[in-house]
This record gives C-alpha cells, structure tokens and sequence, in this order.
C-alpha cells in the first residue's frame, strides 16, 4: 500500500498545530490532532490514532470530523460501547444543525452507513437516508459534504 510522504505530511501537521494552537483555534487544533490520526490509521499505529483522535476532542467536543472517525475507529477497532458513544454524539451534533447540507448530515451519514458495515446492523438505515438527503436536497453543499452523502447512498444501495 503507497501511503505517500506521512514524515512530510507529518511536518505540515505538525506547523498546522502550532498555528491553531497560538490562535487558540479550537477548531484547527482538532482538525490537525484528527489529520495526524489519519496518518497514524494508514500506518497502523492503532494506538497512536486513538490517542491522537481522543486529543482532537478534547480540543472541540463536537467536532463532526472528530467524532466520525472517532466512532468508526472505536468500531473497526471492535470496542462497538466507545463507538455508540461517539456516533450517539455526532447525531446529537446533527439534531442540533439546521436542515440542509451541512457537514454533521454528510458525516452522519457516512459513519452509520460505513459502521453498519462493520457490525452487520442495519437498524439506523432510516437516520443514514434521512442524513444523506439532507446534504443532498439542496445545491448549496460542498462537494466534500456532498461527496460523503453520496458515498453513504452507494453503499446503501449494495446491501
């Protein structure tokens, strides 16, 4: 598996979190320690990603980002308690949120969808459309936001 540069990666993540933390930017804080994880998770390092991710936040408790990988680590990882947690924080986040395309929709979409994979449940099946159509009933969503109600809609559709 070709994972690039993640020492160079690491290095630009690196000047990300000192920047965020010196403007006291929660949320880039949590989105640099959530990148770092990413690295982490392609590598393998496991245990780094978690402890990276449960850094990402502490800096921004509901951070979306943060908490779908979160959620979808703790349940690849088989520790499915820690994952409802968080994935039970991220709908929280996505009730709270406006109708529409944004990105607690987009990401609670993809995370159910992807975990349902993993445990073989499909009892949010009616929670995953209802997000993914969210992002996609407008078209003012982002193609990233977009992209991930897409994806969760595809990976519907082959079950």
């Amino acid at each position: 598996m070709s994972v690039g540069d993640p020492d160079g990666a690491s290095s630009q993540v690196e000047s990300l979190r000192a920047l965020a933390e010196r403007l006291r930017d929660r949320f880039w804080m949590s989105m640099a320690q959530h990148i770092h994880g990413d690295i982490a998770q392609l590598l393998g390092d496991w245990s780094t990603v978690r402890g990276l991710f449960e850094l990402g936040l502490a800096a921004s408790p509901t951070e979306p980002t943060a908490l779908c990988s979160s959620a979808i680590e703790e349940y690849q990882s088989g520790d499915f308690a820690s994952g409802e947690v968080f994935l039970e924080r991220l709908a929280e986040a996505m009730r709270r949120t406006p109708r529409g395309p944004a990105m607690e929709n987009g990401l609670m979409s993809l995370s159910a969808t992807v975990i349902a994979d993993v445990t073989g449940n499909r009892g949010r099946l009616d929670v995953e459309k209802y997000a993914a159509q969210q992002v996609l009933s407008t078209s003012t969503a982002t193609p990233w936001v977009a992209g991930s109600a897409r994806i969760a809609l595809g990976l519907l559709s082959v079950d």
